[in-house]
Protein backbone atom coordinates (compact mmCIF):
# COMPACT_ATOMS: atom_id res chain seq x y z
CA UNK A 1 0.00 0.00 0.00
CA UNK A 2 1.03 3.37 -1.16
CA UNK A 3 1.46 6.57 1.77
CA UNK A 4 -1.44 8.66 1.28
CA UNK A 5 0.70 11.99 0.38
CA UNK A 6 -0.21 15.36 -2.30
CA UNK A 7 3.36 15.78 -2.17
CA UNK A 8 5.19 14.62 -5.33
CA UNK A 9 7.84 12.81 -4.22
CA UNK A 10 10.47 13.72 -7.06
CA UNK A 11 9.67 17.55 -6.16
CA UNK A 12 10.37 16.64 -2.29
CA UNK A 13 13.56 14.95 -3.49
CA UNK A 14 14.95 18.21 -5.39
CA UNK A 15 13.88 20.11 -1.93
CA UNK A 16 15.38 17.79 0.46
CA UNK A 17 18.89 17.70 -1.66
CA UNK A 18 18.91 21.46 -2.49
CA UNK A 19 18.52 22.25 1.60
CA UNK A 20 20.81 19.61 2.25
CA UNK A 21 23.56 20.93 0.45
CA UNK A 22 22.79 24.41 1.60
CA UNK A 23 23.73 23.56 5.09
CA UNK A 24 26.98 21.57 3.84
CA UNK A 25 25.85 18.26 5.43
CA UNK A 26 25.99 15.03 3.84
CA UNK A 27 23.46 11.81 3.79
CA UNK A 28 25.88 10.06 6.77
CA UNK A 29 25.30 13.22 8.62
CA UNK A 30 22.13 12.78 8.10
CA UNK A 31 21.44 9.78 9.12
CA UNK A 32 23.27 9.83 11.91
CA UNK A 33 20.91 13.01 13.59
CA UNK A 34 17.63 10.99 12.54
CA UNK A 35 18.59 8.49 15.30
CA UNK A 36 18.50 5.57 13.49
CA UNK A 37 14.75 6.36 11.41
CA UNK A 38 16.39 6.64 8.05
CA UNK A 39 19.08 4.80 7.00
CA UNK A 40 21.64 6.65 3.71
CA UNK A 41 20.33 4.53 1.53
CA UNK A 42 16.68 5.81 1.91
CA UNK A 43 17.57 9.43 2.44
CA UNK A 44 19.38 8.92 -0.91
CA UNK A 45 16.15 7.40 -2.13
CA UNK A 46 14.43 10.33 -1.08
CA UNK A 47 16.37 12.86 -2.94
CA UNK A 48 16.15 10.77 -6.24
CA UNK A 49 12.40 11.24 -5.66
CA UNK A 50 12.03 7.11 -5.30
CA UNK A 51 10.17 7.15 -2.15
CA UNK A 52 6.44 8.51 -1.07
CA UNK A 53 5.80 9.39 2.53
CA UNK A 54 3.09 10.03 4.07
CA UNK A 55 2.04 13.39 5.95
CA UNK A 56 3.86 13.04 9.41
CA UNK A 57 6.95 11.43 7.82
CA UNK A 58 7.70 14.32 5.37
CA UNK A 59 7.03 16.77 8.68
CA UNK A 60 10.20 14.62 10.14
CA UNK A 61 12.40 14.69 7.21
CA UNK A 62 11.85 18.37 6.36
CA UNK A 63 12.41 18.85 10.13
CA UNK A 64 15.67 16.62 9.48
CA UNK A 65 16.66 18.73 6.92
CA UNK A 66 15.87 21.91 8.54
CA UNK A 67 13.44 22.91 5.98
CA UNK A 68 10.11 24.86 6.20
CA UNK A 69 7.56 21.71 5.03
CA UNK A 70 4.57 24.79 4.63
CA UNK A 71 4.92 25.58 1.11
CA UNK A 72 5.41 22.01 0.74
CA UNK A 73 2.51 20.40 2.03
CA UNK A 74 -0.87 22.04 0.81
CA UNK A 75 -3.30 22.67 3.46
CA UNK A 76 -6.28 20.34 3.35
CA UNK A 77 -9.78 21.49 4.44
CA UNK A 78 -12.11 19.00 6.03
CA UNK A 79 -14.96 18.21 3.63
CA UNK A 80 -18.43 17.45 5.56
CA UNK A 81 -21.35 15.70 3.52
CA UNK A 82 -24.69 16.38 4.62
CA UNK A 83 -26.76 13.82 3.60
CA UNK A 84 -29.70 15.04 4.54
Amino acid sequence: MQPSTIVPANRLGQLLAEARLRNGSDLAELADRSDGRFTVGELSDLEAGHRLLNDRLIGTVTSLYEVDCGPIIPQRAELTIDLD
